[in-house]
């Protein structure tokens, strides 16, 4: 009976009683012979075809499981009215600008080109409205820009891991990625208001041990519970090097409130 070994790559393809061959008589070829005793077990090399990477092209895309693989799903960002001088959303902008201006430093200093910003606030302060005026904004200024939605709440940190450094790669158009990752720590929608610390595939991910980004990356992290990240954060602050906090907006008052921010040469 022909069967497969568990490693999916030597096929049996013949048993041979050695008794049974006549005299000066040769064993066929094969990719691989085992003999134990009188019997010869001869198998066939097969090695898995390679998988048809999915491409990456610009434009704004949600993550999604499909058929246990993840797929990019084509979305539209700002559907809603924004006010485009948004306090939020500028603030954010500009910060990603001074991110893609400075690339050539991460450059000449060997860093990966990865900037994590983390924005916080209670429910309803607005968050997916400034990162969509945000997001809107980046690919009017950079038509090569990509959007990846992470609802990290759904999606395990291990299979967006593998669609990026394995079952994926970026079209040449592609020249800069905006990765927002939705809810870490806990979504307000999540029932008994339970909460959830921050896994350790995604403080992989934001320390760049996981995935390589092969374009330069504006990870934009948003949460409704900053102090579940504490203590993530406190070991390696660098994993986010700017949090800012959503306020209730005042008429003539600015509505943002910047809590952590380091001065390193990459933002010089």
């Amino acid at each position: 009976m022909k069967k497969k070994d568990e490693n999916n790559k030597f096929k049996l393809i013949n048993k041979i009683c050695l008794h049974s061959l006549a005299e000066n008589c040769e064993i066929p070829k094969s990719d691989l012979a085992l003999q134990s005793g009188d019997w010869v077990w001869q198998f066939k090399y097969e090695s898995k075809p390679k998988k048809t990477k999915k491409i990456i092209r610009p434009g704004s895309f949600m993550l999604k499981s499909c058929n246990g693989s993840l797929k990019l799903a084509a979305i539209t960002l700002g559907k809603k009215r924004l006010l485009l001088d948004s306090v939020n959303s500028k603030s954010i902008v500009d910060e990603a600008d001074r991110f893609f201006s400075k690339l050539h430093i991460y450059e000449q200093l060997e860093r990966q080109k990865k900037r994590g910003v983390l924005i916080y606030s209670s429910p309803g302060m607005g968050k997916t409205s400034t990162i969509a005026h945000f997001c809107t904004s980046s690919m009017i200024n950079d038509p090569g820009t990509v959007v990846v939605v992470w609802p990290t709440s759904k999606i395990d940190a291990d299979e967006v891991t593998d669609f990026f450094a394995v079952e994926s790669k970026f079209h040449s158009t592609c020249t800069r990625m905006i990765l927002i990752l939705e809810d870490i720590g806990g979504s307000e929608y999540e029932s008994g208001n339970t909460v959830r610390g921050v896994d350790s595939g995604i403080l992989n991910l934001l320390d760049g041990v996981s995935v390589n980004f092969k374009l330069p990356t504006f990870i934009v992290a948003t949460t409704n519970h900053p102090q579940n990240l504490l203590s993530s954060l406190s070991d390696r602050p660098g994993r986010f090097d700017l949090m800012i906090e959503l306020k209730p907006h005042v008429s003539g008052e600015d509505c943002t409130s910047r809590v952590h921010s380091e001065e390193t040469t990459l933002r010089r």
